[in-house]
């Protein structure tokens, strides 16, 4: 078990959490409006070239076999669909964005894309049970987990423990926050911080 660090050591820490990169931020944005702009999102994606490029190469790929060769990432949105692009756009933002930072062993890329599909997850639930909380619902999916992005950034080699403690005993991360930790992610940001 891992001695407790002090809830200041916590504080100073997450002002240098990493961030969601821009591009996502925008796409997420343009794409969570309640008719999302198909042009701006177009503009969005054409600002960073190697995405651009990614989802050009997606729509003429011998997957999709269309007659003539897409050159616009404009046509390519029509043609695949918004929720396919936006779902290249973000995996490969995220990637491009994360994958130099698992020197501490924190895996920044699974976090994100666990945060959005538990954003996702949470719009889709607000949508049928309490449609008068929809405005949030996304956001705060997205941020459900962020005290483990807070141990994992602030903590990195307590938190390596905690990862080491889910593989060998297949328990829950909370089981193994609280084991290692003694607190889980939830409750730091729920009680201590609050």
């Amino acid at each position: 078990m891992v001695k407790e660090r002090s809830l200041q050591s916590f504080i100073d820490g997450i002002e240098n959490l990493p961030t969601l990169p821009g591009i996502a931020i925008r796409i997420l944005e343009a794409v969570q409006k309640k008719e999302p702009d198909i042009d701006e999102i177009s503009d969005i994606i054409s600002m960073d070239p190697p995405l651009s490029a990614k989802v050009l190469k997606l729509v003429n790929s011998s997957f999709y076999n269309l007659p003539t060769k897409i050159t616009t990432v404009l046509h390519s949105i029509k043609m695949l669909g918004l929720n396919t692009v936006k779902n290249i756009a973000l995996s490969f933002s995220l990637v491009n964005n994360y994958q130099s930072k698992k020197s501490n062993g924190f895996d920044y890329t699974c976090f994100w894309k666990n945060s959005l599909v538990g954003a996702v997850s949470a719009k889709l639930l607000t949508e049928k049970l309490s449609p008068e909380l929809l405005d949030n619902a996304f956001f705060m999916g997205l941020l459900q987990d962020i005290g483990t992005l807070t141990f994992g950034h602030c903590m990195p080699a307590q938190y390596n423990l905690v990862l080491s403690e889910m593989e060998k005993t297949s328990s829950e991360c909370q089981d193994a926050e609280a084991y290692v930790l003694h607190r889980e992610h939830r409750v730091v940001f729920r009680n201590d911080l609050l």
